[in-house]
């Protein structure tokens, strides 16, 4: 199965991007490691996520 890719452009800190190369050095595919953080993420707060963006009721 064939999945689009959108790119998406991220600033990351000093300090994550060497984490970032000392990943790369243990031959870990860095943007596989970012999307499956991204997955995880989203898969642990994804109900907190969804229950903040419920808008009050606001006749104004």
């Amino acid at each position: 199965m064939k999945v689009n890719t959108v790119r998406q452009v991220i600033m990351i800190s000093e300090k994550q991007a060497e984490s970032l190369k000392t990943l790369k050095k243990h031959n870990i595919n860095v943007s596989q490691f970012i999307r499956q953080a991204i997955k995880e993420k989203l898969k642990r707060d994804w109900k907190i996520i969804k229950e903040s963006n419920k808008k009050e009721y606001c006749p104004f």
